[in-house]
């Protein structure tokens, strides 16, 4: 004799959505794929504290960072998001950051300044030419040196 449903799998898709707040819809709860598009960008979450020249000493001063996806490479070649490029886990980068110009000492961390930006998480049942689709939310490395 099969297995009874449990409450979770017997509920349909239509009630799923009918429990939903007002202020979401079923797009909210799927992530956006990102792709090289002025629209997306990567924000830091925390400062990046670089050394910047103040009359003759190097001070740490924190700037806030954000790269533009516009700026990506190594995206994908054949496959688009709404007429963009798909970034790309593992092959794609933006260029360069923004917001710490100042800084031309480089970052405490990372001794860069405008370093690049790789994703470090990404979908894991998404692919795109063999290669995991970064998605609105994911994790990324900022001000990267390569």
């Amino acid at each position: 004799m099969p297995c009874a449903p449990n409450s979770r799998s017997a509920l349909t898709r239509q009630r799923l959505l009918s429990l939903l707040p007002p202020h979401l819809d079923w797009k909210s709860l799927m992530p956006t794929g990102a792709r090289k598009n002025s629209v997306f960008m990567v924000v830091s979450l925390v400062p990046d504290v670089c050394k910047t020249p103040i009359g003759a000493s190097m001070v740490p001063v924190p700037y806030p960072i954000v790269g533009d996806l516009s700026n990506s490479v190594q995206v994908a070649k054949h496959v688009r998001f709404n007429d963009d490029p798909v970034f790309l886990l593992s092959d794609s980068v933006v260029t360069t950051v923004t917001g710490n110009e100042p800084g031309t000492g480089g970052g405490m961390k990372s001794g860069v300044n405008k370093g690049k930006v790789r994703a470090t998480s990404s979908s894991q049942s998404v692919k795109v030419e063999k290669k995991y689709v970064v998605r609105h939310g994911d994790d990324c490395e900022m001000n990267l040196a390569s």
